[in-house]
């Protein structure tokens, strides 16, 4: 979902998205320690790769499941 949501941002809300993916791991890290982290990092690169095709009619439901996981987590902002 991260990696979706990312291809689905504009260029100009990437950096955010990055950030908010960044406290993500961190909490990863904090509460499943550093190979789950990896696992979700590596998944968000695997999904922003030119490889994996995004319907665009699925994007603002992508984008909205991707912020409603990181304000539920306490991780948004």
């Amino acid at each position: 979902m991260s990696g979706a949501s990312y291809r689905c941002l504009p260029e100009a809300d990437r950096i955010a998205h990055d950030r908010a993916v960044l406290r993500a791991s961190s909490g990863l890290v904090q509460l499943f320690g550093s190979d789950r982290a990896f696992f979700y990092t590596a998944a968000l690169g695997a999904g922003t790769g030119t490889g994996m095709s995004i319907d665009k009619a699925k994007c603002s439901s992508c984008i909205a499941d991707f912020r409603a996981a990181m304000k539920s987590s306490g991780r948004a902002r």
